[in-house]
């Protein structure tokens, strides 16, 4: 595709700050129900913890690692209103292989902490492969990668075991997964307000068909300023 033509070269950016008053303005609205993909400890590189801080939110987030998990479940221990599964969203239910690095080499101090969050089903098109890393950075991570077996669920399966009737966010991080998260959604019965999902780490071929689903639904999108990780789409409020 030539790249005056591509949509990637035209998504305008947001700053900080900008997602932030995006929640406020939704919280103004309505009483809101998130769903979250990749929950990690529910603090670290999180959009979605300062919300329910501040306004209460309720909300299923899910996380497929269990040293995460409970570190997951201790963040939102005070917080009743938030369900929690663990578990990964995958396209079929069954077993699945996660690709990760060990808590304990990133508490131990061998590894940044940004590599907590890049366990992925994927080992190719994320940061585990060496997408957005120099090479020096990949060769230093691969000799601690491990496997873990994690139980999955399809999107649909998780919001029916929770019987989810209202999405108003919809948050995914799932290191290169977002895209084949994001087409399980039934925009028929879900239409979130706001879905802000991990982009930078996706193909350009998923890039685009990410931009596309969401055009089709209605929705309009920026992508995060600077390293452009994250991609905003937004649903114009009622």
């Amino acid at each position: 595709m030539a790249e005056k033509n591509n949509p990637i070269q035209k998504i305008s950016y947001f700053d900080e700050g900008y997602r932030a008053q995006k929640f406020a303005q939704l919280h103004q609205k309505k009483d809101v129900f998130f769903v979250q993909v990749g929950g990690m400890d529910g603090k670290q590189f999180d959009p979605i913890y300062p919300a329910v801080q501040r306004y209460g939110w309720s909300g299923l987030i899910v996380e497929p690692l269990p040293d995460l998990y409970a570190l997951l479940c201790q963040t939102y221990q005070p917080y009743p209103q938030i369900i929690l599964e663990a578990c990964a969203i995958t396209e079929s239910s069954g077993w699945v292989t996660m690709h990760r690095i060990p808590l304990a080499i990133v508490e131990d101090g061998s590894l940044p902490d940004w590599t907590t969050g890049i366990a992925s089903v994927r080992e190719d098109e994320n940061r585990l492969g060496g997408i957005r890393k120099d090479s020096l950075l990949y060769e230093k991570i691969q000799p601690y990668l491990v496997q873990e077996q994690v139980v999955g669920l399809t999107l649909a399966e998780l919001l029916v075991k929770h019987h989810v009737k209202q999405m108003d966010v919809l948050q995914i991080d799932a290191e290169g997964m977002d895209y084949h998260i994001l087409k399980q959604l039934d925009f028929s019965t879900y239409q979130p307000y706001l879905i802000n999902l991990e982009f930078a780490n996706l193909p350009e071929s998923e890039q685009l068909a990410t931009l596309d689903l969401l055009e089709q639904h209605g929705y309009r999108y920026r992508c995060e300023a600077g390293h452009g990780l994250d991609l905003l789409a937004e649903r114009l409020l009622e």
